[in-house]
Formats: C-alpha cells, sequence, structure tokens
C-alpha cells in the first residue's frame, strides 16, 4: 500500500482518485471528456452560455461551439463567448434540415422550443412556461457546418450536448458523417413530457443507442412536486466499443 493511502487510513479516511468519482454531473463529464480525449464540444441550445461557463469552471479548455437561435438569448451568448479565444456562438437552430423555423418564446427563455408545452408543463413549471410570442430563425444541420467546425481541429473528437426542449433527434438526424468525430452525447431526456410531440424517453434512448451510443451516466434534472417521479435527466453517453458489444441471440 502506497504511503499516502496508509496514512490516510491511520486517520480513518479512505482516499479515491477524482477520476473514480462519478457522483455528479460534473464529476461524470470531467471523466467522460478525460477518458474519451474531447477536444471539441458542441453546445447545442446555448441559451446564455451557462453550459460552456460550467464547462471552463470544471476544467475543460478546449474548443467549444455554441448554437444559440433566439436574439436574446444570442446576445448575451454572444457577450460572454466574446471574451475566451476557444469559444465561438453562432445564432442559429440545429435540426435536420436547411430552412427558415419558427421558435415558440416562453418567460424563461431555456424553456422556448420549436414545440409547445403541454398542460402537464404549464402545471409543473408555472410562469416559467407563459408564452412570450414566437421568433422566426435560420435552421441548419450540423453536418452542413462541420467543415468550418473543425477547421482548425485535428482529429476531431466532439462532445454533442443537446439541450434544445423535445428537438434532439432532429438535431441528432442532421449529424450526416460529422456523427463519425462525435464520441460523446450530452442530451436531456424526458421521463415525462412537456412539449407537445417530443418523443418519448424509450425511443430517445433507443434512437442514440441505434446511432452506436451507450448511457453511462443519468442525473436528474426535475421532479413532480406531488408524486416525485423524475420529469428529466441529463443523460451522458459514449459511442460504444465492439468489445463491449453484447452477442445477439434469439429469444427462445
Amino acid at each position: 500500500m502506497k504511503l499516502h493511502r496508509r496514512f490516510a487510513g491511520w486517520l480513518g479516511y479512505e482516499l479515491i482518485k477524482k477520476r473514480k468519482l462519478n457522483d455528479t454531473l460534473e464529476q461524470h463529464l470531467s471523466n467522460v471528456l478525460s477518458r474519451e480525449k474531447v477536444n471539441l464540444i458542441i453546445d447545442v441550445g446555448a441559451n446564455v452560455g451557462q453550459y460552456a461557463r460550467s464547462l471552463r469552471l470544471h476544467g475543460y479548455a478546449g474548443k467549444i461551439e455554441s448554437f444559440e437561435p433566439l436574439r436574446d438569448a444570442y446576445e448575451e451568448l454572444r457577450s460572454q463567448s466574446n471574451l475566451d479565444p476557444n469559444w465561438r456562438s453562432y445564432r442559429l437552430a440545429l435540426g435536420s434540415e436547411n430552412r427558415i423555423a419558427t421558435m415558440r418564446r416562453y418567460a424563461a427563455s431555456e424553456f422556448s422550443s420549436m414545440l409547445a408545452v403541454n398542460a402537464f408543463a404549464r402545471e409543473r413549471f408555472k410562469w416559467r412556461t407563459e408564452s412570450g410570442g414566437s421568433e422566426d430563425v435560420q435552421m441548419t444541420t450540423l453536418s452542413d457546418l462541420w467543415p468550418e467546425i473543425t477547421k482548425f481541429v485535428d482529429d476531431p473528437r466532439a462532445l454533442l450536448k443537446l439541450d434544445t426542449q423535445g428537438f434532439d433527434l432532429e438535431v441528432l438526424a442532421g449529424t450526416g458523417g460529422a456523427l463519425d468525430d462525435i464520441v460523446a452525447i450530452q442530451a436531456e431526456i424526458s421521463l415525462k413530457s412537456i412539449y407537445q410531440g417530443a418523443p418519448r424517453y424509450l425511443d430517445a434512448l433507443a434512437e442514440f443507442e441505434r446511432h452506436g451510443f451507450e448511457v453511462t451516466g443519468m442525473y436528474a434534472v426535475s421532479r413532480d412536486k406531488k408524486s416525485l417521479a423524475i420529469v428529466e435527466y441529463d443523460c451522458v453517453m459514449t459511442r460504444q466499443r465492439d468489445d463491449r458489444r453484447a452477442p445477439f441471440t434469439s429469444p427462445p
């Protein structure tokens, strides 16, 4: 036993390496970024830059590309990203096609979405889901932007962060060949839908799995106050390795 572990034992403590801690989303994400050698973050649904700032706070120093289509949120995002030479921001929505799309605005800008909130969301989140009108935004695909995004990144190993309020699978559908460079995904998975027409969580997980990703961690974002049922998880996934895939066997 190494001396520092023996000394800790004498004092009644156990030393645990940081990379083994996965109790919080931040710890787990730090482990994934290190293990997968991530050198590029694609921050889709950046709002005002909260995610990118958290990455910096927890030690990630690589490139970040943030996407936020709403004008007011984007202006604040841009003011933050302009202070960081490794962080670029775009006033764009990402999806499965190139077009002008209409986003629904809500009182709390982080709820704004291509989709309308449902009755459960209005009851659970109250004033935050009050309508604030709509805004036409430019939508494009990640596949079309990929050459520009990766122009100065040697051997890109990207984490795709999705927080698009029910629109994540549309973004995934527009990744095209860029998906080959994506080694990890973080998505917000809703167990209780809060948007009309959003995919069920089992369908969303199945689609990520179909594209070669498996879940490494799930962290509760919100709960139903009455039942304590989970409403949303932050779900972290990494690309499956061949040696981890269980062989398929037909049921008896």
